[in-house]
């Protein structure tokens, strides 16, 4: 005989407001226009709530059980929180897959915009460099020697650049030409009359690998789109979105 008091989950001393109360709760929870799957619970809900709403009703359903048959059996109370826990589970993908489809433009246009940011990188590197000239500012020394061992070139107006290498540059070459990218003017060069020195980007350099791996995540998550996969697609975007901004802020940390 089914345990009417526990599918309502109200104890059999419960009055009949609380009766009323977790029927109600239930019903609302388990109607088939909200919960399409939960017909039989639904079911099974009014079926107590007509045996125990009404006074005279519970009174008959009381009397002739034992305390015995009023509790369920144990593959009873299993297959009812297995079901819930099932229910639970499903509703809980479902929810994660509608808000994961609902930002599919998102994704999309995070890839988009890292393919385009490693276009420009690309096309900066590829483009032919410009020149800039600068007055080289030399340390004061009591004596000036005539040359000087350096890794980092500063200028008078207040800009720097690093070589690859360290350089001996000649105290009486006072101007310095910079050649930078045209896009995002990363150094890559520097020259004097006589010289010519191997500038150092950190991006085109040390850090040569994080475009590398962006533009890996972009490509796959194009065909997990395709493939219309949303959880990987959706945790590549995260990743896309992540790096596009690391190397965006390396670009910034490379500039002249």
């Amino acid at each position: 005989m089914k345990d009417y008091y526990f599918i309502l989950g109200v104890s059999p001393n419960a009055s009949q407001e609380e009766i009323k109360k977790a029927f109600r709760k239930l019903a609302t929870q388990f109607h088939p226009d909200k919960n399409p799957g939960a017909e039989e619970k639904f079911k099974e809900i009014n079926e107590a709530y007509g045996a125990l709403g009404d006074r005279a009703k519970r009174a008959a359903y009381d009397s002739p059980q034992t305390p015995t048959e009023i509790q369920p059996n144990r593959r009873e109370r299993f297959a009812y929180f297995y079901r819930a826990a099932r229910q639970a589970r499903r509703e809980k993908e479902r929810y994660e897959y509608e808000v994961k489809w609902k930002y599919r433009r998102a994704t999309l246009i995070t890839a988009a915009a890292s393919l385009f940011f490693l276009s420009l990188l690309a096309l900066d590197i590829s483009l032919p460099l410009r020149e800039e000239a600068h007055v080289v500012d030399f340390p004061n020394w009591p004596i000036s020697p005539p040359f000087l061992k350096l890794k980092q070139l500063d200028f008078t107006d207040g800009k720097s650049v690093r070589l690859r290498e360290q350089a001996y540059w000649l105290t009486s070459e006072k101007y310095a030409v910079c050649r930078l990218t045209p896009l995002f003017s990363l150094p890559r060069f520097v020259r004097n009359e006589k010289q010519s020195f191997p500038a150092f980007a950190l991006i085109a350099d040390n850090l040569i690998i994080l475009p590398s791996v962006l533009l890996l995540c972009a490509l796959v998550f194009f065909f997990y789109y395709w493939q219309n996969k949303l959880e990987d697609f959706y945790n590549l975007a995260t990743a896309c979105a992540v790096l596009l901004i690391l190397n965006v802020v390396i670009l910034l940390m490379s500039k002249f």
